[in-house]
């Protein structure tokens, strides 16, 4: 079991946040937010088996006199994130804050896909957790039921040890497990589509509109050089497992 350390002030703070800068090149990492989509924790998990639950809840003390800016804008620190682009939108809104250096394991996971000659497509974290093989610890039904019906869970303190259990088994996985598994899926030659399409990822959460112009434009060609091709096919096994419980990306 990982170690769970909750972070509330300065002081803790920029005494872990300088352990990380020196010993992390690469951690997991995600934003719970509010229903108004206020950002209250930042999660770092790390691979010598520690969870970091940062308290942004209160104000900007953590983030800037404890330096955890410094992470977050890194250009040194890869950050893997699952469908990043929410967290780093309401980042920069509310904090000004530009995350940087991201691997985005929702695009990765649509590339693996694109591997196997199949639609990129949208896919939970728990249901990719399932696909490559991870165990997600679930929340007994009490805590199942606040997860799904308050949208401010995360902004309530103090936060249960069940709670804090729950932010681990989501994000202690992310790196190295989830990563290591997503980058030997995509093929060599797609490595630099998967780049791009990352940084197509982070651009959405700066510039929504232009970017969904752009993938909407895609689309249509991807849909003209489809209706050249046979219109249906039949899915093996593994295109089979891939897809499932996996949702078609809108294009808007």
């Amino acid at each position: 079991m990982p170690k769970i350390r909750f972070i509330s002030n300065v002081e803790a703070t920029q005494k872990h946040v300088n352990h990380i800068l020196k010993y992390q090149p690469t951690v997991g990492l995600s934003c719970k937010l509010g229903h108004q989509g206020q950002v209250a924790l930042v999660v770092i998990s790390t691979d010598d088996d520690v969870v970091y639950v940062f308290d942004v809840k209160a104000g900007r003390d953590v983030l800037f006199d404890g330096g955890l800016y410094r992470i977050l804008q890194s250009s040194d620190v890869l950050k893997v994130m699952h469908d990043c682009a929410e967290s780093i939108s309401a980042l920069n809104k509310q904090h000004g804050i530009h995350l940087r250096h991201v691997f985005d394991t929702q695009v990765a996971y649509s590339v693996v896909l694109q591997c196997e000659d199949l639609p990129a497509r949208v896919v939970s974290l728990p249901v990719l957790f399932d696909k490559v093989g991870i165990p997600l610890n679930m929340p007994d039904p009490k805590h199942q039921k606040l997860l799904n019906e308050d949208g401010d869970i995360w902004m309530r303190r103090p936060l249960s040890a069940e709670l804090l259990q729950v932010l681990s088994s989501e994000v202690n996985p992310l790196f190295p497990r989830l990563y290591k598994k997503l980058v030997r899926a995509i093929h060599p030659a797609l490595i630099p589509w998967f780049e791009a399409m990352n940084m197509e990822q982070v651009k959405s959460a700066y510039h929504p509109s232009r970017v969904r112009k752009l993938r909407h434009y895609r689309a249509r060609l991807e849909e003209k050089e489809m209706a050249k091709e046979q219109p249906l096919i039949t899915l093996t096994n593994r295109q089979s497992v891939l897809l499932s419980n996996t949702i078609p990306i809108k294009r808007k």
